[in-house]
């Protein structure tokens, strides 16, 4: 099972341990979850961040999975792919394509379909089981304040339109 980086704020100023955005965290709380409950025999924790001279997404991560109860000699970090196709690209190396074996990739829901597109690219002869974790879908609830422009709203729409470059980016090459 591979858990995908999804940002880390590295320590420093004000911060004394790095800390896991958002969306890492709810991947790695909900993808150790589901680690435990499978027969999976490993687990990835892959992610380099934005700053190479700090705390990789991968090690942050790490101490998040043992916090939550992983064995450390479950654990392999890759901690120098820097975007989806890297993270797919760098798990190869790990672990040969041509090796038949089931692949779990935890991701947040939203970046699923770029991430198991990626994964089919370099893993083609192989399993992907998509476990996406972090919807960010809610039932609405219709009132004038939900035709009122909001930086949530804003929020999300970047992330899908993010996706969206992701996806033909991927595509294209």
């Amino acid at each position: 099972m591979v858990i995908l980086g999804g940002g880390v704020m590295s320590s420093g100023g004000l911060r004394k341990y790095p800390e896991a955005s958002g969306a890492t965290y709810s991947r790695v709380f909900n993808g150790v979850k589901v680690f435990q409950q499978s027969g999976a025999k490993v687990l990835v924790l892959s992610g380099a961040g934005e700053q190479r001279d700090s705390e990789t997404n991968a090690e942050v991560m790490k101490d998040i999975a043992i916090a939550l109860g992983i064995p450390e000699n479950k654990i392999i970090t890759e901690g120098e792919s820097n975007n989806t196709m890297e993270h797919a690209i760098e798990l190869a190396k790990l672990f040969p394509p041509e090796e038949r074996m089931w692949i779990g990739i935890v991701t947040s829901a939203l970046h699923m379909k770029r991430a198991v597109f990626a994964f089919y690219k370099k893993f083609p002869q192989n399993g992907i089981i998509p476990i996406p974790v972090g919807y960010i879908y809610s039932t609405p609830a219709w009132s004038f304040d939900s035709f009122i422009p909001s930086a949530d709203v804003f929020d999300t729409s970047s992330y899908a339109i993010h996706e969206w470059i992701g996806m033909l980016w991927y595509c294209l090459f």
